[in-house]
């Protein structure tokens, strides 16, 4: 860290910096700033929707159902999970739009889940349209509200050359079989040479020798007439990708997009010992979803 001008002194003798910053962020700071010991901040004007370039949107398009009319209570009373799974179903069956959730509270006893592009949650705002989910077996690695696709692996190359942190454009073996678009996965295979670079040898071991998946992104460039091919993502790396980690990109289809939840209060506290015997229990998740609001 460091501090700003106007220090202050104390009668101890100590000075007590008016302002703390870190060094990594300096007056001159940009999205390429990089302290002299390689650490850098990340830039995350790139998160959000459409990758923070856009507005959400203020009117969505499609069936909107109210889940009172398909069964929900909103006194709390009754369990309204059915309704809601009915309610979502019949919003994806009809290819997206608004899942409406009235003023009220709603009791979830089991997981809801939706499977489609273009379904959205939306309430009335988080103080009056409130959903609580009362389960508390079974919830480890598990989540209440679960928007998730079903990815599918397709055609892979390797990166030919090292990618550096915050790089938009990939070195790779062949990218002809790739298009201007693409959903992708860019990843790598947990070496012995990654696992010391960490200096965790001898303490990571779950994944050790596998392939991890470490970003998701979309092609927006290709270029095959050089040598090496070189394919270009709309957001850069977090991390370098190396190709003595076996480093690859890869074509991934079945991502869900345009899904959201808005104006919701949700919850999904139990009582002290339930939710102590269980791990990783999530209120919402999101698994293989390529955009969401």
């Amino acid at each position: 860290v460091g501090n700003g001008s106007d220090d202050v002194s104390i009668d101890s003798g100590a000075v007590i910096p008016s302002s703390w910053f870190s060094v990594l962020y300096p007056d001159d700071w940009s999205p390429g700033t990089t302290h002299e010991s390689g650490a850098f901040l990340h830039d995350f004007s790139w998160a959000g929707y459409r990758n923070g370039e856009e507005e959400l949107p203020t009117e969505l398009p499609g069936l909107t159902v109210d889940v009172t009319t398909v069964g929900a209570d909103p006194s709390g009373s009754l369990d309204s999970t059915a309704a809601f799974q009915t309610a979502i179903d019949d919003v994806s069956e009809a290819g997206g739009g608004i899942v409406y959730i009235p003023s009220g509270l709603y009791r979830l006893d089991e997981h809801i889940t939706i499977t489609s592009s273009g379904v959205v949650l939306q309430g009335e705002g988080p103080a009056t349209s409130r959903l609580y989910f009362t389960r508390n077996t079974a919830m480890t690695d598990a989540s209440s509200i679960t928007f998730t696709g079903s990815p599918q692996v397709g055609y892979e190359t390797l990166l030919s050359d090292d990618a550096e942190a915050r790089s938009h454009t990939l070195s790779v073996i062949d990218a002809t079989d790739f298009s201007v678009g693409d959903d992708v996965e860019i990843g790598w295979t947990i070496t012995d040479s990654f696992v010391d670079s960490h200096g965790m040898t001898g303490t990571w071991q779950v994944f050790n020798g596998n392939y991890a998946t470490f970003f998701r992104r979309e092609i927006v460039a290709i270029n095959t007439e050089t040598s090496p091919h070189t394919v270009t993502i709309d957001a850069p790396l977090r991390y370098p990708a190396l190709v003595n980690d076996v480093a690859k990109i890869r074509r991934v289809t079945g991502l869900i997009k345009e899904v959201g939840v808005m104006d919701l209060g949700l919850a999904n506290a139990v009582d002290w010992d339930s939710a102590w015997s269980f791990d990783r229990a999530h209120v919402l998740a999101m698994n293989h979803v390529a955009d969401a609001f």
